[in-house]
């Protein structure tokens, strides 16, 4: 092609600040495609709802153009005459007792720009972030399009239905939502070109006959290393959490791992300290954290690399959500193995594969057991730790990355143009 293709990205998931695990797949994906063509930012959550200064940070440097409000169930009838008495309320009872087809229906303004935008000049290609934006934006009505699913949106329900303190009623609700997605899913995503999935297992469940693996890899900025080893040191004792704390399924899962696991494992070994980093800590965690003889509850830092160089390994006591746990490959990144839940796993078994790189366990007792275990053994931690790193490197690079986005947008605009 003579001239730059001309990208439109739609996304609710911003590309700052990339301490936040979707910020960066979105702020990595941006840069593949600002690499490939003219890229156009949407983004669905209002411009006026940012910081200036990001705002002005992603007109400049990722293309915003537009931004609009999502509709939310709530704001569909009958919820709609009830919604000016208290809307929050209202929003989540929407959300959780109507039918999830409200919230995958094209919004009538972002849809109308589309048009507009498109009516003397097309984009070769839209890309969308997540499905249920793509979704909303309208632009499934628009070819070709591709969606970048990360996470299936019923897996978020039905793995949370799972977890064992939900209460009869929470689980029927989440099970009800997971039915409802499973059915309505599967019709959205035949309406898309081509769909990018971060794992096998999420292909094979929702399958589209063009189709990819688009990995999540660790972040790092212009011009770093996939792969940035922290000293080690065999005599560390201290375990460690990486996440963002605002983010519920990692709040729950740190909640989970300090009532269940870590008393087993402190009791064990004494000297253990469990850390944990990551922006969004509230008051109310650290309060609770605090008082767990041998918890540490640190919240954001401005340099990992030091929170990493400062434990024996990592862990990732996750059982819900879906995707995959970007968490996993950062301990990697910066050389330290991780101990992960079965459920935090999935998509690494042949990179990272079960207690060679990455120890695995199924249960809360068989996380105390191998965290046990691990730092009763540095040196296998340290071996596990550098073949891990090796496999990250090869497989979850940005250029590969990159790779992988330049590979699916020649084969969609070559057979566009045939």
């Amino acid at each position: 092609m003579e001239t730059n293709p001309r990208i439109l990205f739609v996304t609710f998931s911003p590309p700052v600040p990339t301490t936040h695990g979707g910020c960066q797949r979105t702020n990595l994906l941006l840069r593949a495609l600002q690499s490939y063509g003219d890229v156009e930012m949407m983004l669905l959550r209002g411009p006026a709802r940012l910081d200036p200064e990001v705002r002005r940070t992603m007109e400049e440097d990722f293309g915003l153009v537009a931004g609009f409000e999502l509709s939310t169930a709530g704001m569909q009838r009958p919820w709609r005459w009830f919604r000016p008495l208290r809307a929050p309320l209202v929003d989540k009872m929407a959300h959780n007792l109507g039918r999830r087809q409200a919230d995958y229906r094209p919004d009538a303004a972002p849809l109308e720009w589309i048009r507009q935008r498109t009516a003397t000049r097309p984009y070769d290609v839209i890309v969308g972030r997540y499905l249920r934006p793509t979704v909303k934006s309208g632009a499934l009505n628009f070819s070709p399009v591709v969606v970048d699913v990360d996470d299936l949106d019923y897996r978020v329900y039905e793995t949370r239905a799972n977890l064992p303190d939900q209460t009869w009623l929470s689980r029927i609700i989440m099970n009800r939502q997971a039915h409802q997605l499973r059915q309505l899913i599967p019709s959205l995503l035949r309406a898309a070109t081509h769909v990018w999935y971060t794992n096998e297992a999420d292909q094979k469940r929702m399958p589209h006959p063009s189709a990819s693996i688009l990995p999540n890899i660790p972040f790092v900025k212009r011009g770093e290393p996939t792969v940035s080893i922290c000293p080690f040191t065999k005599d560390n004792q201290t375990i460690l959490f990486v996440g963002t704390l605002s983010f519920a399924p990692n709040a729950r899962g740190i909640d989970r791992f300090v009532e269940r696991v870590w008393p087993q494992i402190f009791a064990a070994r004494p000297e253990t300290r469990f850390r944990v980093v990551g922006g969004g800590m509230s008051q109310n965690q650290r309060r609770r954290w605090a008082q767990v003889p041998g918890v540490e509850p640190v919240g954001f830092v401005d340099d990992l690399r030091e929170a990493y160089a400062s434990c024996l390994f990592t862990v990732a006591p996750l059982f819900e959500g879906g995707g995959t746990k970007i968490k996993v490959l950062e301990s990697y990144r910066f050389g330290r193995a991780c101990l992960a839940t079965r459920h935090s796993h999935v998509g690494f078994a042949q990179a990272l594969p079960a207690n060679e790189a990455v120890m695995v366990a199924e249960s809360d007792a068989d996380l105390a057991g191998r965290a046990i275990q691990m730092l009763g053994d540095p040196l296998r931690c340290q071996a596990m730790a550098e073949r891990g790193a090796a496999n990250v490197a090869r497989w979850f690079s940005y250029s590969e990355f990159e790779r992988i986005v330049h590979d699916t947008l020649d084969h969609l605009l070559k057979r566009q143009h045939k």
